[in-house]
């Protein structure tokens, strides 16, 4: 039988989990075993904010619509990252038009905010994202930006400065080490800036699959020590391949690996105690399974044997 129900569960501090299910087995009030830790592929509204001194084009939570700065550079995104959950993404204006100047950030600037989140106990605490830019068209050079930043209370440290220089009208991933920047503060939040500055030009910008990871968290008997209801990839980061372990009581249908640009690797059944990622390149991957009644996803980081 065909799934009737999509269901999706979460909240700020733990994964998001969506299950499948049919109106004869689907109960209201089930519960749901969310794994510890911050990660918001923003299927669900939970708690960022934005505010703006723009005229048009402020952020929004929504399914992205296309728009293009020439007939083959896309502006707009025409969808959110692959191999997340559901359709959804932070985008800038996003409203349903074929002109591209209709809804793009016009006349200073628009910041997305997170809720604030804690590093405190994790080893090697690491933030990785999906962002977007597109800056074009207007007069003369386009000259506006892309500021990423991370803040505790009374300080901001710089991630990502994007220009018309940097890689436009395409999700590019940013994965930081937060202890280089931070190295005592625990409290934080990440904030992220587009800017339209005189004379004006196209601006465009997103955010998806956000992420805090521990790029080095506790081992017992050899498998990372964490909720036994996450899904584990192991070792992690690794030099080699990784293993898949599955959350309890769950039966595992198929395993996708992407790379960080969106590409898909491999997608095959899932095999108990098997390797996988041997002949992958040094990088950082997305590992997706796809249960009968779920769908999971992790971040895989494969570094350089030198």
């Amino acid at each position: 039988m065909h799934p009737r129900f999509i269901v999706t569960a979460g909240i700020w501090g733990q994964h998001t989990s969506q299950i499948r299910d049919s109106f004869d087995t689907f109960k209201p009030g089930t519960n749901f075993d969310l794994p510890k830790g911050y990660k918001d592929e923003f299927a669900l509204h939970l708690g960022w904010t934005s505010t703006s001194t723009a005229s048009s084009g402020n952020w929004v939570r929504s399914i992205p619509i296309e728009t293009f700065a020439s007939p083959t550079v896309l502006c707009n995104p025409n969808q959110d990252f692959t191999g997340d959950i559901d359709s959804l993404a932070y985008v800038t204006g996003n409203t349903n038009s074929t002109s591209p100047g209709d809804a793009d950030i016009d006349n200073g600037s628009v910041t997305l905010r997170s809720p604030l989140f804690n590093i405190q106990g994790m080893n090697k605490p690491h933030l990785s994202l999906q962002w977007w830019f597109c800056n074009a068209g207007g007069t003369g050079s386009p000259n506006d930006t892309l500021r990423i930043v991370l803040r505790d209370s009374t300080k901001s440290r710089p991630m990502l400065i994007a220009t018309r220089t940097s890689p436009l009208g395409q999700w590019n991933a940013l994965d930081i080490s937060i202890r280089d920047l931070f190295p005592e503060s625990n409290n934080l939040r990440l904030e992220v800036t587009a800017t339209d500055s005189d004379p004006g030009h196209l601006v465009e910008a997103g955010l998806d699959l956000f992420s805090i990871y521990d790029s080095l968290p506790p081992v017992i008997n050899g498998i990372p020590h964490q909720n036994q209801n996450a899904l584990l990839v192991y070792p992690n980061p690794s030099y080699a391949g990784f293993q898949v372990k599955l959350p309890v009581n769950e039966m595992a249908a198929s395993i996708t690996i992407y790379q960080y640009d969106g590409k898909q690797v491999l997608s095959e059944k899932l095999i108990p105690a098997q390797t996988y990622g041997t002949q992958l390149p040094a990088g950082l991957y997305l590992v997706k399974v796809q249960t009968p009644e779920s769908t999971i996803t992790t971040q895989w980081i494969k570094h350089t044997n030198w």
